[in-house]
Order: structure tokens, then sequence, then C-alpha cells
């Protein structure tokens, strides 16, 4: 079982594509359980991974796909969240975007470490 944990960046996203929590963010869940590994590992991160994602009622392939970037922490169960955007808005990921995500999940992680050594 993993906990998933959404940065704000993500919800506030997420909520623009006008996805929901209810069907859609389900369906995600669920595809991450199946394998945390499916996403790419995006080149010059910390284990950032980026996962197509077409909820249904978008009637969309693989390139009208939503881009998921997500980070599994397998020693605690946790996927963390990070954004979500369309292809059509982002081609590539900056090289600052990958940094400031880069700070946060090494923040995070650090944070896991600790609480889990109390």
């Amino acid at each position: 079982m993993l906990d998933f944990i959404e940065l704000p960046p993500f919800t506030r996203r997420w909520e623009k594509l006008g996805l929901d929590d209810e069907d859609d963010l389900t369906a995600l869940q669920l595809i991450i359980m199946a394998d945390p590994t499916k996403g790419d590992v995006i080149a010059g991160t910390d284990g950032l991974r980026k996962l197509r994602f077409a909820p249904k009622r978008w009637k969309a392939g693989k390139s009208g796909a939503a881009r998921v970037l997500y980070v599994h922490f397998e020693e605690f169960g946790i996927v963390l969240l990070c954004s979500v955007y369309r292809k059509s808005e982002i081609e590539t990921i900056s090289d600052a975007v990958k940094k400031h995500l880069n700070g946060a999940i090494a923040q995070i992680q650090a944070e896991l470490r600790r609480r889990k050594s109390i």
C-alpha cells in the first residue's frame, strides 16, 4: 500500500485542468500503485518521474494526455505528486523547474528520514 502526498502546485494544476478527486485521482493512484516505476525518470532530477495520464472523458491519446510529475519514496511507501500539465502547455521541463523540484524533493526526503529515526 502506498500513501499519496500532493504538493500545492499539483493540486492547483489538477483543479485547473478540470480533473476531479473521485474518479480521476483514484484512477491515477491505481496506475501508480500497480507500478510505482511506470513513469520515466527525468534526467537531471533526483528520481522525479513523468507519467502520461489520460482520463477516459478526455478521449485523448498519449500525445493529448496529461503529464504527471511524481516521486516514489520506496523506503517510506510514499508517492509525492509534484505537478500535472498538458503536453501542449509544456514541451520540456526547464532546468530552473528541475532545480526547484530537486530542492523540494530533498527537503521532503530529509524530513521523512528524520521522522523515521524518531
